[in-house]
């Protein structure tokens, strides 16, 4: 028992810091719509029904207004985000309202704050290196939460929620750390094993077929350029999409690109918690054949299971509202607090070893004087 209270403290401590960054920076991205709302009001304003005419106009003069920039994806005016969203070949992102097309903001991926914190706790700014430490962390995180209720469990009868508050002193410390782990322990689980799913998708996929004892079938089509054919207009692909799959709501275009021809919509269904959906339908571009669909609300069991990873670790449900965000703000709080207390409490200890040491050097001195 006390290699593993060692093995606790030391991977608590050590890392700590990291921990700290990390959530301090999803702290901030989970009130990032609005903070948006906030700052352009007009984003809040109800969006209204998008028809194949208006796409094409307001398309046409978005491809005029970023050129030479082209348009990567396109996310539609939805209520709550009522403008299009538009990811630039350049890297930049720039938020236009509808039947307007006025530019309400326009920044580089890594020029904006918000941005650079949204891509910080994505993959600490390095790729899939930091993706592969952010899913290492996420591990690091599991093994804390389950060995800390292993050593909090009997002294169970004494856990008083009042202690969550942090006191000077080192036992204050421990004691506040301790009741926050065991507070929180269920949602924290939660949060470590999504955060995990994010680094390690394909074996949690794996996993989980398994479990259904079939794989979805969620990879879409490609499409090779056809060069010197000319492609069907946006809004003409977007009317083809809608009748595709009738009953959802058109969140995301990606138009055709350099390396897969194929136009792309994604489409949120009524059930589907993410706010973008994660349905949709794979166009032929050229004739407007439909290449694929896919119903996510039909996607087996396990499977269908990591669908609501990312809304409920990002706070971005569809349909919640702002309560929800404000659960994971908490609990991301409860996090901050158990990493600050077990770094104060191991240097309180610290501190108090070498004033113990330096004591014990003065009666030796003064012994032998």
């Amino acid at each position: 028992m006390i290699w593993f209270r060692k093995l606790h403290k030391w991977l608590g401590v050590g890392a700590g810091l990291l921990m700290i960054l990390v959530t301090l920076s999803g702290l901030a991205v989970v009130f990032e719509p609005d903070y948006r709302r906030l700052a352009h009001p007009e984003l809040a304003t109800p969006a209204r029904p998008l028809d194949a005419a208006q796409l094409d106009r307001d398309y046409a003069v978005m491809q005029h207004l970023f050129a030479p920039a082209d348009i990567r994806f396109l996310g539609l005016p939805t209520d709550g985000m009522n403008a299009y969203k538009v990811y630039l070949s350049d890297r930049s992102l720039a938020y236009v309202q509808p039947q307007t097309v006025r530019v309400i903001d326009h920044f580089g991926m890594l020029s904006s704050p918000m941005q650079l914190l949204i891509r910080f706790h994505h993959d600490l700014l390095m790729g899939k290196t930091g993706r592969l430490v952010l899913g290492i962390l996420s591990c690091v995180l599991l093994f804390m939460m389950v060995s800390g209720l292993w050593i909090w469990w009997p002294g169970r009868k004494g856990y008083r929620l009042k202690h969550m508050k942090p006191g000077k002193t080192r036992a204050q410390l421990i004691r506040s750390h301790r009741t926050t782990g065991a507070t929180t322990v269920l949602i924290l689980l939660f949060f470590a094993v999504t955060g995990a799913y994010f680094s390690f998708h394909d074996g949690f996929q794996k996993v989980m077929a398994a479990l259904d004892g079939e794989e979805a079938d969620m990879e879409l089509p490609r499409l090779a350029p056809q060069p010197g054919r000319d492609a069907l207009s946006p809004g003409r692909l977007y009317d083809l999409a809608r009748a595709a799959l009738p009953a959802g709501q058109v969140t995301f275009f990606s138009p055709a690109g350099k390396e897969n021809a194929a136009a792309r919509f994604r489409i949120r269904l009524p059930g589907e918690l993410h706010q973008n959906g994660r349905s949709g339908v794979v166009l032929n571009p050229y004739d407007g054949a439909v290449m694929k669909v896919v119903d996510a609300t039909r996607v087996p069991a396990f499977q269908r299971s990591l669908q609501y990873y990312f809304p409920l670790h990002s706070g971005r449900t569809a349909g919640w509202g702002i309560g929800y965000r404000i659960v994971v703000f908490v609990a991301g709080c409860s996090l901050l607090l158990l990493s600050l207390t077990s770094i104060l409490s191991w240097v309180r200890g610290r501190k108090k070893k070498r004033s113990g040491r330096g004591a014990m050097s003065m009666r030796r001195t003064a012994k032998t004087s």
